[in-house]
């Protein structure tokens, strides 16, 4: 919307202005700060809202600022893959899909994080693809990722789910190996489903794991990759 300005002689009609994809845009900023910042607490009595927290728009500022100075935007192949609408697919097709990758469908990426994750997988499974659905009171998306097995020296399985956005911060699943094949359709289920705010729920450790063989979860940031790369090596290592 293009409105006169506040001072001068300068005076017409406010002009709304056709922008496509300003919508899916502001979605994405929402969804980012949705997955970033931490929840603000209120409560409503007789009609009338009451915030506990501050709001923290400094907060969300610094987040994209620091953004800014470790990645320039760019218009690349990549990032219409990062940023297409995927289709998301059951479980058994994901299997079937997973079958027939090859080095070259993670490598079109140019993602670290992933190169890295798929030297870690283990040879007895297979890097399953999947679509990541981001549900949010107002905005719904989806997303390409990708779920890594990777075996730790302790018997148990680091379940790694990898978005394909570098924005996205990495999701670990540690599950023992013989409830491997429940637990991992079951956080494949769960990360497609249309509950809200999935990624704030794992963050905030209040999803229900029931009997889906998960003994922890947590998620990372791609704040440094030396750093991510050492927390994901914990894991393999700890016995």
């Amino acid at each position: 919307m293009v409105v006169p300005p506040l001072e001068g002689n300068l005076i017409f009609k406010p002009e709304a202005i056709s922008a496509p994809g300003a919508l899916e845009s502001f979605n994405y900023l929402k969804g980012y700060l949705n997955d970033r910042l931490q929840p603000i607490h209120c409560y409503v009595e007789g009609m009338k809202l009451t915030i506990y927290d501050s709001i923290r728009l400094n907060e969300a500022i610094e987040k994209f600022t620091a953004l800014s100075r470790q990645r320039a935007i760019k218009t690349t192949e990549q990032n219409s893959i990062v940023h297409s609408a995927p289709i998301q697919m059951t479980f058994n097709q994901a299997l079937s899909k997973a079958k027939q990758m090859t080095p070259e469908d993670f490598q079109r990426y140019k993602s670290k994080y992933i190169d890295y994750l798929v030297t870690l997988q283990s040879k007895k499974y297979k890097v399953i693809p999947c679509v990541e659905r981001l549900a949010h009171t107002n905005s719904d998306m989806t997303e390409y990722a990708f779920m890594f097995s990777i075996e730790c020296k302790s018997g148990k399985i680091l379940i790694v789910h990898e978005n394909v956005h570098p924005d996205r911060s990495t999701l670990l699943f540690v599950v023992r190996e013989a409830s491997y094949n429940n637990s991992i359709r079951e956080i494949y289920d769960f990360l497609q489903s249309a509950e809200i705010n999935k990624r704030s729920s794992l963050r905030d450790k209040s999803i229900e794991i029931g009997n889906a063989g998960i003994q922890s979860y947590r998620s990372i940031n791609h704040d440094d990759l030396y750093s991510w790369k050492q927390t994901i090596s914990s894991y393999k290592n700890y016995r």
